[in-house]
């Protein structure tokens, strides 16, 4: 994270992910009325989710991805509305979470081959 430029953008496959950076993982926000910071943004999802009654989110191939599992993991990137995260619980493997869907897409990629084989493009660079 600290490598990166201050405007940039990682393009895997079809996203282009804009990371967070130290400072802006900490920073507080709010999903719904649940408060936490950046990184642990993923807990307030699932917080908001039960509150409407759901008890798990969509994974892959029609399974379901635990709401705790989904909690315990750390978001990284923004994409639009889609949310980057790695599972701490699973090589730190990397997933997608389409928080207005509440689903969860797996990249299938942990954090070291994600950051081996994608590009960075510095925006303000000439």
């Amino acid at each position: 994270l600290a490598s990166l430029p201050p405007e940039h953008l990682v393009t895997l496959k079809r996203n282009e992910w804009e990371f967070f950076t130290f400072n802006e993982l900490q920073e507080p926000i709010r999903v719904d009325e649940f408060r936490a910071t950046k990184a642990t943004q993923l807990g307030a999802f699932v917080k908001m989710y039960k509150s409407h009654g759901a008890t798990a989110a969509d994974g892959p191939k029609k399974t379901q991805f635990p709401f705790e599992r989904l909690a315990n993991s750390i978001a990284l990137a923004e994409d639009n509305e889609d949310i980057l995260f790695t599972d701490p619980s699973d090589a730190f493997s990397m997933w997608k979470l389409e928080p207005a869907e509440c689903k969860v897409r797996p990249l299938k990629y942990t954090i070291l081959k994600f950051i081996e084989d994608a590009s960075v493009e510095d925006l303000e660079a000439d």
